[in-house]
């Protein structure tokens, strides 16, 4: 099932509520409690071999009975959800599920099963939360698209739900079109983003997302500072327009007639499908002002390929040193893995994955202005790496400074020239060079010059929020020439100032 992921800005950030874990005291608590007693009146208590089993044998056999949620979890981008399902003889099976919205997905599953009643209305009547009113009441359907939809946006960056989630989907139903689809929000302010505090700084996190989203498409929300604060590296405002997913020839847009055509001129583009100005945008300047009768993957990448899952295979050494910090971040230990990566310099003075790691790592620690140094240092060390190159020019872009780019890039705008020989790309390689690009040549208002880039990222879709940005920023800025009658140099169609 496919969901349309929407952006919406969030002005406050609540720290992740510990529903879940008071709810699993509570019901270990009643547990020993039951069980100690049972034993002192010398009962015999029969354990069925598997609950794992049961649950994913019988569960969806069961009828969905209450389901609940944390109230706030649109403004604190984390929910706290239990779906219960009632079996013949009133006793209940049910699952909590910690679902993190902002990119994590299904952080963790706590289920029990063939419970009765009366201890699944205790553990709901004791939180704390729904005395609060912080806790309520919902139709199932909505919850089960907050937790597959989370997934989903998790997945986009190669984060995975928890190992127990394997047994408790067996309490929702199964994700299929018998379930109504609803447009539910993921990320923060269309970007994903890390909730960090000073005892848990998400090291392992922010270097997936560095690997996965690159640098510029994510933010760092420190929970525990005096003042709320974001790691923020988007320029402008971020805001993206509906429409991303219609169907213009369902819509009828090649058909329209000259009334809607100029009821759509008289509306702001805000409030109108991206779609369908795109389409507008594109047919009109190819037929008046730009030739478009090229190969945009010829002039960016030449006979060259991407994929999606392509990776660059490291030296066993190599790999097996970046698992053991993977493993120290993992467990906390922050320093053991920063001693590691300094020894992993010295051993392996070539190795980009163990520089950009002890990079990302220091993200968590300085603040972005002090991390031109450093950046320049990695790209000064390794020129000629095209994700270095990439970071590079996107702190300098970040700082304004445009003409940098030529000079990075060698007055070399596509991969072909940069790496002759290159015959394989990954797509997260392909999507960072084509964005940083679009960016600049928008700056430079050289719209001819972004036209490529542009193309190519709207075909290979699968896209950042900032490349979705700059991409609508070319459609508005050709609608503009289009619906204005701004001065234009027809031969390179560029904005005169």
């Amino acid at each position: 099932m496919e969901r349309r992921v929407l952006v919406k800005s969030y002005n406050k950030y609540l720290p992740p509520c510990n529903l879940f874990f008071k709810l699993q005291y509570i019901c270990l608590t009643l547990f020993f409690t039951e069980n100690i007693m049972a034993k002192k009146k010398k009962k015999v208590i029969h354990f069925p071999t598997s609950t794992d089993n049961l649950i994913r044998a019988r569960a969806r056999n069961l009828e969905l009975y209450k389901c609940y949620m944390s109230s706030e979890w649109e403004d604190s981008r984390e929910a706290n959800i239990i779906v219960s399902r009632k079996h013949t003889n009133g006793r209940i099976t049910y699952g909590v599920f910690l679902v993190d919205l902002a990119l994590l997905g299904v952080k963790d599953v706590f289920y029990q099963f063939n419970e009765p009643e009366s201890r699944f209305n205790e553990i709901i009547e004791n939180s704390n939360e729904l005395k609060a009113g912080h806790f309520i009441k919902v139709e199932y359907n909505l919850v089960h698209n907050i937790i597959y939809g989370a997934i989903e946006y998790a997945d986009d960056y190669g984060f995975k739900p928890h190992k127990s989630f394997s047994v408790g989907q067996y309490i929702l139903e199964e994700d299929d079109e018998n379930i109504p689809l609803i447009d539910i929000d993921f990320g923060l302010d269309g970007l994903p983003a890390i909730f960090a505090t000073s005892e848990n700084p998400m090291l392992k996190e922010i270097a997936q997302l560095e690997k996965e989203a690159g640098r510029g498409n994510y933010r760092i929300v420190h929970l525990d500072e005096d003042e709320e604060y974001e790691e923020e590296w988007q320029d402008g405002d971020g805001d993206i327009m509906p429409g991303w997913d219609d169907d213009i020839e369902e819509m009828g847009v090649p058909d329209w007639d000259i009334k809607e055509w100029e009821t759509f001129f008289s509306r702001k583009p805000e409030d109108s499908s991206f779609r369908v100005i795109q389409y507008i945008a594109d047919s009109i300047s190819y037929e008046r002002y730009l030739d478009a009768d090229f190969d945009a993957f010829e002039i960016v990448l030449g006979d060259a390929i991407y994929s999606e899952s392509f990776q660059e295979e490291l030296p066993q050494k190599e790999e097996r040193l970046l698992k053991k910090v993977d493993k120290l971040i993992e467990a906390g230990d922050n320093e053991g893995a920063h001693k590691l990566l300094e020894e992993g310099k010295t051993e392996f003075p070539g190795s980009v994955p163990i520089y950009l790691l002890s990079l990302v790592m220091n993200i968590a620690k300085k603040d972005k202005n002090d991390l031109i140094e450093d950046y320049e240092g990695l790209y000064n060390h390794f020129p000629d790496n095209l994700s270095v190159k990439c970071l590079y020019a996107s702190m300098q872009i970040e700082n304004g400074n445009y003409d940098k780019i030529p000079e990075i890039f060698e007055n070399k705008f596509s991969l072909k020239e940069l790496y002759p020989h290159r015959k394989k790309y990954s797509e997260s390689d392909v999507i960072q060079f084509c964005t940083l690009l679009l960016d600049y040549f928008i700056e430079k208002d050289d719209l001819k010059a972004a036209e490529p880039y542009y193309q190519v990222l709207d075909t290979i879709g699968n896209l950042n929020m900032l490349s979705k940005y700059l991409l609508q920023e070319l459609v508005l800025k050709k609608l503009d020439l289009i619906r204005e009658g701004g001065a234009i140099d027809t031969n390179n169609l560029r904005i005169v100032k």
